[in-house]
């Protein structure tokens, strides 16, 4: 590399009509660098450019037949060798940047050891008693007690009879974790073990799913709950927009309107569509005894 710019100062120099004296190997690089070969014969053509364009006075004598004529004006001829020298040293530094060297691209980084891929998800403790751990086989460790925390793909979440959290992302969703409730999120997924959980989705048609032991719910709603029992049974409940819930048994599909719900039995096989509204139970969080002795119960927490 360090060849190839010697050559191509030297050829600028003799150009510029201050040549410097070369040795032996620089005079023969372009024999062995394709490259510098066709820097050299650009250039050759600029200077010939030159030779054959300039009019008479402003540089060297023209060949017979193109010089102007006597009395006439040089600013023609002037212009066309300019341009056509313009035109060849665009062509040159075209040929220099598509050959130099481009910078190393930095390396890719990944997640070290230990370390996972960031989900959407954020995670803030709206009560004491939230647990995260990254992986089954990881402890459980205490959630941060402030702020909003991002969580690795794979993170498990539990709170435990008397712990909240809030689970939010940047587009301003959220899903709201009530005590005694247990989950996993990967990517756009949320995968729940037990408890209850009240979805809030801001932005329609994206890919957030929700999977529980017996079923699987696909957001084309605004907000939902989520109520897995103990043995897997599931209840969801729409207050607006719309949930496509599917049972594990493959019983068919089913898609839960505002102010309707569905349950899905242990076994995965779903039930009918019935009426539901928020104002037919009242506004509370079950303790974590209450819903141990009443899995099945759908009270709606406290918002």
């Amino acid at each position: 590399m360090k060849e190839c710019e010697r050559f191509r100062n030297w050829c600028q120099e003799r150009l510029d009509g201050t040549p410097a004296p070369a040795d032996e190997t620089l005079a023969g690089h372009p024999a062995a660098c394709p490259d510098c070969q066709a820097f050299q014969d650009c250039l050759a053509l600029v200077h010939r450019s030159l030779q054959t364009h300039l009019p008479q006075g402003d540089g060297p004598p023209l060949p017979q037949g193109l010089a102007h004529p006597p009395g006439s004006r040089a600013w023609p001829w002037l212009i066309g060798g300019i341009g056509g020298a313009l035109l060849i040293l665009a062509l040159v530094a075209s040929l220099l940047g598509r050959h130099s060297p481009s910078p190393p691209a930095a390396p890719a980084t990944s997640p070290g050891p230990g370390q996972a891929t960031p989900s959407i998800f954020f995670l803030r403790q709206e009560s004491p008693a939230v647990f995260l751990r990254q992986e089954d086989a990881a402890p459980e460790r205490p959630a941060p007690s402030t702020g909003e925390s991002p969580l690795g793909n794979g993170c498990l979440i539990r709170c435990d009879a008397h712990g909240k959290a809030r689970l939010t992302t940047r587009d301003g969703s959220s899903l709201t974790l009530a005590p005694s409730t247990e989950l996993a999120v990967q990517g756009e997924e949320v995968r729940m073990k037990v408890g209850e959980i009240w979805v809030a989705i801001r932005t329609k048609g994206g890919h957030f799913r929700v999977f529980t032991p017996t079923a699987i719910l696909g957001v084309r709603g605004t907000r939902f709950g989520v109520t897995v029992a103990l043995d897997g049974s599931t209840r969801v409940r729409c207050e607006e927009g719309t949930v496509w819930v599917k049972g594990n048994a493959g019983a068919g599909e089913h898609l839960v309107l505002a102010g309707h719900q569905i349950a899905v039995d242990r076994t995965g096989q779903s039930g009918t569509l019935q009426e539901w509204s928020p104002d037919d139970q009242p506004r509370r969080t079950l303790s974590g005894e209450e819903f141990m002795k009443n899995p099945v119960r759908i009270d709606k927490p406290r918002r």
